[in-house]
């Protein structure tokens, strides 16, 4: 079906079908991540009124994505772009609004008056926090007017018109956005890279150990073997007789594997006695 799906109304469905109501989360945001690329500004626009409507992470995890790509590639028009990222920002005011704290203090007296206010002042209080912004660089600009929250028409044009002006490039605006989102994927990748030196460590300490008792042919020959990896990554539990001997054994094993015969390495020698 989808081979003869030439217009992809077909594979459109699928996918927001599969945003709307896959129950796993992963095959969810990899159904989004294909939406993207296909660049349908239809299926764009369908699957952000989904994402509104997921919990807190993933409703981050989903904006994220759909930030990405409208960083990587244009998809529908300009205007198109402006209001969906605005929307997405929506979504993840809360991220932005740490961000603006943060870098300026300022930031939460301004929205706090935003927010307390109305009629008039509510208006008169959105183009003061649109006059502080262009005080401030892109990247801060941006999260302040994600940040702000009107409830009057006459406020929610004021934000509206500083809004569309920092759009004029979609592209560099979703970029600074993106930004304020946390990097999750990274300490993850921190914590394996971690997690394989402590492993390194104890191989190593393994090898060094067994090294006073064994000769160096026999600590090479072990070393090699797939069983003397799991025997060091179990060293911190056993003790240092204990590891020896599961080396001789994984070397045990190897020789035996390649046909050869396995020689008993003879103790040391003991020392001479202090003269």
């Amino acid at each position: 079906m989808l081979h003869f799906d030439r217009g992809g109304e077909l594979k459109r469905a699928f996918l927001i079908t599969a945003v709307k109501r896959n129950k796993s989360s992963q095959l969810r945001i990899k159904a989004l991540q294909e939406i993207a690329a296909s660049r349908d500004a239809e299926a764009f626009d369908e699957a952000l009124d989904v994402i509104g409507s997921w919990q807190r992470d993933e409703r981050r995890e989903g904006s994220k994505v759909m930030l990405q790509a409208l960083v990587e590639k244009r998809i529908g028009r300009r205007d198109q772009a402006t209001a969906w990222i605005w929307r997405i920002a929506a979504y993840t005011s809360e991220l932005h609004e740490e961000y603006a704290v943060q870098r300026w203090p300022e930031t939460k007296r301004l929205l706090g008056l935003l927010v307390n206010s109305s009629g008039g002042a509510h208006a008169r209080n959105a183009r003061r926090l649109v006059h502080a912004t262009r005080k401030q660089d892109r990247r801060l600009s941006a999260a302040l007017l994600a940040a702000a929250r009107a409830h009057t028409p006459e406020a929610e044009e004021v934000l509206r018109g500083a809004r569309t002006r920092m759009a004029r490039k979609p592209g560099a605006l979703s970029r600074e956005l993106l930004r304020n989102f946390p990097r999750g994927s990274k300490s993850r990748r921190g914590k394996r890279r971690k997690r394989k030196d402590e492993e390194g460590q104890v191989l190593e300490t393994a090898l060094n150990g067994a090294a006073l008792h064994a000769g160096e042919e026999e600590i090479t020959e072990a070393a090699e073997g797939a069983e003397a990896v799991e025997v060091a990554a179990e060293a911190p539990a056993a003790t240092e007789e204990n590891t020896v001997e599961r080396i001789r054994n994984a070397a045990r094993a190897l020789a035996s594997a390649r046909g050869e015969e396995f020689a008993e390495p003879q103790s040391p020698d003991p020392a001479p006695p202090d003269q």
